[in-house]
């Protein structure tokens, strides 16, 4: 005697089977999208270990004596603009005395456009 099969439950196995397996077909703006992702990805990995470094070396600025003329050459190679003048600033109020100090016309500016722009 041949054994019997019940054939609509070995379809329905099949078909819970086939329903497993995921179909790999991407659209082109999916594929677009993912590889802006990536990109997005990358570029906030590279600024996350850029404000690594830039963190570790105002750490090691802070550990040297404050006032020494190695720590304002440093920061003047790493350093330009409006952002070296924040950091010399903070170097003259830790001297002197947030009262004593004021703040250049520059820094005034910057610190307009960041009001300006802040929500």
């Amino acid at each position: 005697m041949v054994p019997y099969m019940d054939l609509t439950k070995s379809s329905e196995s099949f078909e819970n089977n086939s329903k497993s397996v995921q179909c790999s077909i991407q659209s082109p703006t999916k594929a677009i999208l993912r590889k802006k992702v990536k990109v997005l990805q990358q570029r906030l990995k590279r600024r996350e270990t850029k404000i690594k470094s830039l963190k570790s070396l105002v750490m090691r600025i802070k550990k040297n004596v404050p006032m020494s003329d190695d720590v304002t050459t440093q920061l003047e190679e790493h350093f330009g603009g409006i952002p070296l003048a924040l950091l010399l600033h903070e170097r003259k109020t830790k001297k002197i005395g947030k009262n004593a100090i004021r703040y250049s016309d520059s820094m005034k500016e910057f610190a307009k456009t960041l009001f300006f722009y802040s929500p």
